[in-house]
């Protein structure tokens, strides 16, 4: 019953794989809140066109990562997509380098 919610076959779901990236998640984010806070929201700043006052990394994966955003006073989370997908934990640090260079 549990693998009938009709997002997902049976198949699907066994052929499912772990996201590499996942399991990085929470040190990448902790290294960037840390050490490149800065950096973080001039990335989500020229991802969405917004200048947010702060941007906070909660979480990454394959595709991107998600962020706390203050702008205006408010907090809001948002979702920041790689230019492409990190296959390897390296890929990560080279795309944020490379996001961060377009900003």
């Amino acid at each position: 019953a549990l693998l009938r919610s009709g997002e997902f076959s049976r198949e699907e779901y066994a052929a499912a794989e772990v996201d590499p990236i996942s399991q990085f998640s929470k040190p990448i984010a902790s290294h960037m809140n840390k050490d490149h806070a800065e950096d973080t929201k001039l990335i989500v700043q020229h991802s969405t066109n917004i200048l947010v006052e702060s941007a906070y990394m909660l979480d990454v994966d394959r595709l991107g990562f998600y962020v706390k955003a203050r702008y205006k006073g408010k907090t809001y989370k948002l979702r920041i997509p790689f230019p492409r997908p990190a296959v390897i934990r390296k890929d990560v640090k080279m795309l944020v380098i490379e996001m961060l260079q377009a900003a």
